[in-house]
């Protein structure tokens, strides 16, 4: 993906709806599917105090907004003066806000061109509390995939490759089928945050807590892995609400991908719940840990392969997966089973307590077109942590297909107008692309056919020669030749003797 995909951005331009967007649409004329580009929002913040400074700044996208607050002045007010800032800079930042009349609900953004929006504070006087604007950082939007044939359409992943950064679950998808998986959670050795009633609204519907219940996968007794905070725990409390909402959520297979193997002294491993009797040294290798960790799958849930460059370890049910490193009972780098780039891991003890959690995350999915994801009334501070994005997903066709039209109703005979309209403007488009294709290919086979044409009378002029003619012809050329070189002679001769005379006379 490249940085160039995305003219718009401020920050983190490759990660970009827009820049995933024209990934994909650069394979289009292959893959039949198109994405197209939603717009980018940012749920508000609970409000929990008035503006005690008179004035400060807030930055979005660079662009620094000089907005002043009164602690003397409500919320309502105070949320006026921050939309207003916001939106008298929109031209520069290519964000809007706008006020959700609530304070638990505090100021929406949004970028209708599905740009980044990056958030930040001055950090003095203005923070997501007093102005209502969600907590800084960078925000990316989302986009719908689209069938050119209104057929299937299947997301799946290249080896090595990790499905999660493109915001795409694995699956096939039918032309009505609208999906969405929420933002990977950092591992953490602290205790998470579980979805809560209030955190979550899904087509208007408010998603109730998730329960410990919800989870008999995942383990207890770390701090940082709470049965209720993980993604099957999540997965549960969303299809509680399934027959109201019409959208079924699924843990996703959990993933820590180690970007780097350095060997080194590891006497025991914490794995979910497991304590693993390690005798790793110096002299160790990535298989050795491989192997070591898969004897313990059934105890853990987790696989290890080797990734090349590290380890990745993988729970397919979505448990959440706990680990931690040590050795001669202190902590050490998780380099030292392959799991480089998790550099917090050297921090996390090897304990019951102290391993550090990477938590999955949730797919959801819906046949019934498109579905809203928003903010509940907690505000946006757990529903960002959680990994949800605030906008509309799906919107792809939910056209019939011609050869179940029913014209029997009133209903029926304009959905079949709908229908057929849709297929004479499909069929015209793959007419206009087959055609150009067929002149192309017409032009190039007239071409190959002339130079073939030339090729084989050039041939024929070099073999097919008549020697006598030919020599003829040169002896002619020699004799014109000659006869032309003497009346050139000649001709001087006369031009010096013309000049001799003259000299002569003139004496």
């Amino acid at each position: 993906m490249l940085f160039r995909s995305d003219n718009y951005s401020y920050a983190s331009k490759s990660g970009s709806a827009i820049a995933k967007a024209a990934a994909i649409n650069r394979i289009t004329g292959t893959s039949n599917i198109v994405a197209e580009v939603g717009t980018t929002q940012v749920a508000g913040s609970a409000m929990s105090a008035a503006g005690t400074g008179s004035a400060g700044t807030i930055t979005i996208n660079g662009t620094a907004i000089a907005i002043t607050l009164s602690a003397s002045s409500d919320y309502a007010t105070n949320r006026a003066a921050v939309v207003a800032a916001i939106n008298l800079n929109a031209g520069a930042t290519g964000v809007t806000a706008s006020d959700n009349l609530s304070t638990a609900n505090g100021v929406t953004l949004k970028a209708a061109d599905g740009r980044n929006i990056t958030v930040a504070f001055d950090g003095v006087n203005l923070s997501a509390s007093n102005t209502g604007v969600g907590a800084a950082g960078t925000y990316a939007g989302t986009y719908t995939l689209r069938s050119l044939s209104q057929g299937s359409i299947t997301v799946s992943s290249n080896v090595g490759g990790t499905l999660a950064n493109a915001d795409l679950g694995l699956g096939t998808y039918s032309s009505n089928t609208a999906q969405f998986s929420s933002k990977a959670r950092s591992g953490s050795t602290a205790a998470p945050v579980a979805l809560t009633s209030g955190d979550l609204v899904i087509n208007g519907y408010n998603i109730g807590a998730a329960f410990t219940s919800d989870d008999t996968a995942s383990v207890a007794t770390t701090t940082s892995s709470t049965k209720a905070s993980s993604a099957i725990a999540m997965a549960a409390a969303i299809n509680r609400q399934t027959s109201l909402t019409k959208v079924t959520a699924t843990a996703n297979p959990n993933v820590v991908e180690g970007t780097g193997f350095s060997a080194g002294a590891v006497d025991t491993i914490y794995l979910n719940g497991v304590t693993i009797s390690a005798s790793l040294s110096s002299s160790s290798t990535a298989a050795d840990v491989v192997t070591l960790l898969n004897t313990y799958t059934g105890q853990t849930g987790v696989t290890a392969t080797n990734n090349g460059s590290g380890v990745t370890l993988t729970a397919s049910d979505g448990r959440n997966i706990a680990i931690g490193v040590s050795s001669g009972g202190a902590a050490v780098a998780g380099t030292r089973i392959g799991l480089g780039g998790n550099a917090a891991l050297s921090g996390a003890a090897a304990t019951s307590a102290g391993a550090m959690t990477y938590l999955s995350t949730v797919k959801l999915t819906s046949t019934n077109g498109t579905f809203t994801v928003a903010a509940g009334s907690n505000g946006a501070t757990n529903f960002s942590t959680l990994g949800f994005r605030e906008g509309t997903y799906g919107g792809g066709s939910t056209a019939t297909k011609v050869a179940s039209l029913d014209v029997s109703t009133t209903t029926g005979g304009t959905n079949a107008l709908t229908t057929l309209t849709d297929a004479i403007n499909t069929v015209s488009k793959y007419q206009a692309t087959v055609g150009a294709l067929q002149n192309r290919m017409t032009y190039q086979t007239n071409f190959v056919n002339n130079q073939k044409t030339t090729s084989t009378t050039a041939y024929n002029n070099i073999m097919s020669y008549d020697l006598a003619s030919e020599t003829a012809a040169l002896a002619t050329a020699k004799i014109k030749q000659n006869a032309a070189m003497a009346m050139l002679a000649q001709a001087n001769v006369s031009q010096d003797m013309v000049s001799y005379l003259l000299k002569q006379y003139i004496k």
